[in-house]
């Protein structure tokens, strides 16, 4: 498989999920995040925004209307996502989180998410 296929099978697979998932924290401003081992969770009025680093490579974005994050359900996938090495930038126009293979960005003044390679 090539690595042109799996990016673009990616793409293709988180906007099919963001666009169901994401709506969230899409209808009003992020008021605050949090960090733990494996992730970032973002806290608006609306909901709240779990963006778990899997790998380097590979993110799972969860999102709940209600500030708890439900246990996700996803059959494709088999293993947890455990301690993975990136850092957060946080400033008063967006949260992001980088990976040495890529970022992902969520503008505070609107919930929208943005990959990068």
């Amino acid at each position: 498989m090539s690595l042109r296929f799996v990016k673009m099978a990616f793409g293709a697979t988180v906007l099919a999920f963001l666009g169901a998932t994401a709506s969230p924290c899409a209808s009003s401003y992020i008021q605050s995040f949090e960090r733990s081992a494996n992730s970032v969770t973002l806290y608006s009025k609306s909901g709240a925004l779990r963006i778990e680093v899997c790998s380097d490579r590979i993110i799972h974005v969860v999102a709940s209307p209600t500030r708890k994050i439900p246990a996700a359900i996803v059959p494709a996938v088999i293993g947890q996502c455990n301690d993975s090495d990136f850092r957060v930038v946080s400033s008063e126009s967006m949260v992001a989180i980088h990976t040495p293979a890529l970022q992902v960005s969520v503008d505070r003044a609107t919930g929208t998410l943005r990959f990068f390679s």
